[in-house]
């Protein structure tokens, strides 16, 4: 699917801004480094916060 951006025209962005976005990008993921664990550990390392969005969701449709 590759990256979609919209400049503020609003119309596709041109070739050569969407590589250049793309290659800033890439070079960034190649910074990220990460292991991946189970679930249950993740929240026992207090890494995970479970919350629950509806009542804020109800609240703003009332």
């Amino acid at each position: 699917n590759g990256l979609k951006f919209s400049p503020s025209w609003g119309g596709p962005a041109l070739p050569e801004t969407t590589k250049d976005i793309e290659r800033r990008a890439n070079e960034m993921l190649g910074e990220i480094c990460y292991r991946e664990m189970p679930f249950h550990e993740a929240q026992t390392r207090g890494l995970v916060e479970e919350i629950d969005p509806r009542p804020a969701y109800f609240e703003k449709i009332r």
